[in-house]
């Protein structure tokens, strides 16, 4: 509902692992938002190198939720999934960073959203 093309939101790669090292997961600085998951995590040439998943939330009822602590599926995983669908995976070559508003663009050409009902 915030916008119809999409929202795009920076940050870093703040660990290879996930919660208890979980191999299939990093952790990521860019904030998720409530219906985030799912969604691409994109590096600086824009190429898709996780799925957004979750946020860590606060552990009791009215405590503020922990800022910048955030994770995605990796590639591993997601790339495992894909062939189990019998879909192919492709990559290309780094070139030059790309400006953060050209990957927004980029990513408005292969980010679809989807509504779960149920």
């Amino acid at each position: 509902t915030l916008s119809s093309s999409g929202n795009l939101t920076a940050g870093f790669v703040a660990a290879l692992t996930g919660i208890g090292d979980h191999l299939g997961e990093f952790q990521m600085s860019a904030n998720l938002q409530q219906g985030s998951s799912g969604g691409p995590v994109l590096d600086q040439w824009g190429r898709v190198v996780g799925v957004a998943r979750s946020r860590l939330v606060a552990a009791t009822a009215g405590e503020a939720p922990p800022e910048g602590i955030n994770f995605a599926i990796g590639m591993r995983d997601v790339n495992i999934f894909l062939a189990n669908a019998g879909q192919a995976v492709s990559y290309s070559g780094r070139g030059a960073p790309i400006d953060l508003s050209d990957i927004a663009t980029m990513a408005r050409e292969f980010t679809v959203r989807v509504t779960c009902w149920r």
